[in-house]
């Protein structure tokens, strides 16, 4: 009601209200997802592609919509200083067993360029554990993400 409120104020409809607090998970969940990404130095076209269709697939989100919240999630990764606040924001909007897909998606971008540095293996066992995802759970995400993108559980590659 309050958020209603104030973006009447702000000038917006409550539909954009509605709207805008709808993308809120698909925003935080990108925003990690560009993080990932960006860690090994620089974004390849295959990680930019995964992220893209993760959000369509996962979030069911059109073209057009994913294009802007892509935008703001760059933004938001660029600016970051910690993961707890994305973290904060997906353990707000998301029930504990449904986190192991967000950490699943995460998992499918780092592995998008066929390689795993040690800075984004880090960034997976750190988000995993603010998300409350269990060691076990965050392996079967990562076997999950693997067999997906047609590579060897057990290997990676």
């Amino acid at each position: 009601m309050i958020e209603s409120l104030k973006a009447l104020f702000r000038g917006s409809s409550v539909s954009d209200a509605a709207e805008a607090a709808s993308l809120e998970l698909p925003r935080a969940a990108a925003a990690l997802m560009a993080l990932t990404a960006r860690l090994d130095g620089y974004v390849e076209a295959v990680e930019s592609e995964t992220i893209r269709s993760v959000i369509e697939r996962d979030f069911h989100l059109s073209p057009a919509v994913t294009t802007e919240l892509l935008t703001q999630a760059e933004r938001i990764a660029s600016e970051a200083t910690d993961l707890f606040s994305l973290t904060d924001e997906i353990n707000s909007h998301v029930e504990p067993e449904k986190r192991v897909s967000i950490v699943e998606m995460l998992w499918e971008v780092a592995f998008a360029d066929g390689e795993l540095t040690d800075f984004e293996a880090n960034l997976l066992r750190r988000a995993a554990g603010l998300l409350y995802v269990t060691d076990r759970e965050n392996g079967e995400a990562r076997k999950r993400a693997l067999e997906r993108l047609g590579l060897d559980p057990a290997t990676g590659l």
